[in-house]
C-alpha cells in the first residue's frame, strides 16, 4: 500500500514538474507565412486560435472568404484586423491572447457593414465589435493607427455609384454585387464538394459560413421547424419498432433482428436532434 501511495506522489510530482517547465519554455510561436496576413505589423502568431484553427491553412480558408471585401478597399485596415482576429500576435514571455482594440474594429466595420447589408449578408460575429476590449478601458490590444482614421470617406458613394469606365470596375461596387455569389470555401477535391452558379459548376468550392443560406433568421427558424419535425416522426416510428420487438422477442430472428439495431440508433439519433 505504502509503495502504492509512493508512486502516486512520484507521478504527480512529475506531472507538475512537466507543467512548470512547459510554461517556464514560454509560447511555441510560428512565423506568419499566410501572404494576406503578412507586413501588417507583426511576423508572428500563435495556433490554434480560439476558433480552434489548427494551422494557417485553416485560417487562410476563412480569410480567404473576405478577398472581394479587401479588393473593394472599404478600409484599410480591414486586412490588419481579420489577422489580429484569427491568427494573434504572439510573444514568447506572454501568455495571454492579444486582440484587437474595439476602435479598429469600430472603424473597419462602419464603412463596410455597408456592403454585407446591401446584398443581404449579416455581418460576422467574428468581427462584431462589443466583444473586445478598449484602449481607453487600459486593457492590452493592437491598434496599429490609434490616433489616425484610414477608411475610405467615399464608401457610402463608392456602394451607390455606377462605375464611370469599365476600367473602373476594380474599385466599385460591381466587384461587391459579384462577391458574394461566387464566394465559397475551397475544400480538398476528395471532399467533392461542387457549387452551381449561372448553370457552371464550380470544382472544390462549398457555401461560405456567412452565406444568407446560413445567416438569414427565416431560413433558420425553417429549417429548425423542419428538423424538429421530422426528428419527431423519425422517433416515433422507432420506438414503435423497438417496443414491438420487446412485446414478442421470439418474432424477430436473424437475419431479421439488426432491423432492431438500427431503429434503436435511429432513435438515439433523432433524440439527439430535439
Amino acid at each position: 500500500m505504502n509503495q502504492k501511495l509512493e508512486q502516486l506522489v512520484l507521478l504527480v510530482l512529475v506531472s507538475i514538474l512537466k507543467i512548470i517547465s512547459i510554461k517556464a519554455g514560454g509560447q511555441q510561436c510560428q512565423a506568419i507565412t499566410y501572404h494576406e496576413c503578412k507586413n501588417i505589423g507583426y511576423n508572428e502568431t500563435d495556433l490554434p486560435n480560439k476558433f480552434n484553427h489548427q494551422d494557417q491553412k485553416d485560417v487562410a480558408l476563412v480569410i480567404n472568404q473576405f478577398t472581394a471585401l479587401i479588393a473593394v478597399g472599404c478600409s484599410v485596415e480591414l486586412r490588419f484586423l481579420l489577422c489580429s482576429i484569427y491568427m494573434p500576435l504572439c510573444l514568447t514571455n506572454y501568455f495571454e491572447t492579444i486582440q484587437p482594440c474595439r476602435e479598429v474594429c469600430e472603424r473597419v466595420r462602419v464603412p463596410c457593414e455597408p456592403y454585407y447589408i446591401r446584398y443581404g449578408f449579416l455581418w460576422p460575429d467574428a468581427l462584431k465589435c462589443e466583444q473586445y476590449p478598449s484602449s481607453s478601458e487600459n486593457s492590452i490590444c493592437m491598434d496599429p493607427k490609434k490616433h489616425e482614421v484610414q477608411s475610405k470617406p467615399s464608401s457610402k458613394l463608392l456602394i451607390n455609384s455606377r462605375p464611370s469606365s469599365p476600367s473602373s470596375l476594380s474599385s466599385s461596387a460591381s466587384v461587391a454585387v459579384a462577391a458574394p455569389s461566387l464566394a465559397c470555401c475551397h475544400c480538398n477535391t476528395s471532399l467533392g464538394y461542387r457549387r452551381l452558379h449561372d448553370g457552371e459548376s464550380k470544382k472544390k468550392c462549398s457555401l461560405p459560413c456567412y452565406s444568407p443560406y446560413f445567416s438569414d433568421e427565416q431560413s433558420k427558424s425553417m429549417m429548425n421547424q423542419w428538423l424538429a419535425f421530422l426528428s419527431l416522426l423519425c422517433a416515433i416510428s422507432c420506438a414503435f419498432v423497438i417496443l414491438t420487438f420487446f412485446i414478442d422477442i421470439t418474432r424477430f430472428k436473424y437475419p431479421q433482428r439488426p432491423i432492431i439495431f438500427l431503429a434503436l440508433c435511429y432513435f438515439f439519433i433523432s433524440c439527439g436532434y430535439l
